[in-house]
């Protein structure tokens, strides 16, 4: 019990070293805040390996590598959707709930899959002990709490990237340089779905214009 709750601080700062690979290989794919490319790839690479040798003093670190693994290659894989299956050019003449169905997937793979792997990754170092173990009733409660969780903090993010620089409050998540990179890269996100739907027909053309342009 002693040598879990001491491994405790060493798994959230291996959590928190995995987003910050996230965040890194989101500004470079995203071509956010004018990135120095090979900057952030050393910082994707060094983060990600400072957050494995945290896990590898684990006397079961390979459960626990193999679900940060996972959801690191769940992470790629939305990224790489997002770049090129949910946009405009893909997704422009799909109805609305295809659209819709496309976002739902992005957004669960490039933010909700994280906060899951959070719960794993507790659940499974606190399951090397006898009595602290979660059963499966409140296993199911966190994990439907990181998936309502993640699917809402990336609405939120979504709606971030439409706030001009000036207002921007700046977060890990979102720097006043990164306001419209999402429809700047013809992203097809939540908000975008809803004013093509919402909007008169003159403030549709502007956001289509973006869409196919860029948004100067």
């Amino acid at each position: 019990q002693g040598e879990e709750c001491l491994f405790l601080p060493r798994l959230g700062a291996s959590i928190e070293f995995l987003l910050e690979n996230m965040y890194y290989t989101n500004q470079v794919l995203d071509s956010k805040s004018s990135p120095n490319i090979p900057l952030n790839f050393i910082a994707c690479s060094a983060s990600l390996e400072l957050g494995r040798e945290l896990l590898i003093s684990h006397k079961n670190a390979r459960e626990l590598l193999q679900t940060y693994n996972s959801a690191l290659r769940g992470f790629n894989y939305g990224e790489f959707y997002d770049c090129n299956y949910n946009t405009w050019q893909c997704t422009k003449e799909l109805p609305l709930e295809q659209r819709l169905a496309s976002c739902n997937h992005r957004a669960y793979y490039i933010n909700t899959l994280f906060y899951q792997t959070i719960v794993e990754l507790v659940a499974k170092a606190l399951s090397f002990t006898q009595d602290k173990s979660l059963d499966s009733a409140r296993h199911d409660a966190l994990g439907s709490y990181a998936h309502y969780f993640g699917m809402g903090f990336q609405l939120v993010n979504d709606v971030a990237d439409f706030v001009p620089p000036r207002l921007q409050r700046g977060t890990s998540e979102k720097t006043s340089d990164d306001a419209y990179s999402d429809i700047k890269n013809g992203k097809m996100t939540y908000p975008v779905i809803a004013m093509l739907e919402l909007a008169s027909l003159s403030e549709r053309e502007k956001v289509v214009s973006a869409l196919e342009r860029g948004f100067h």
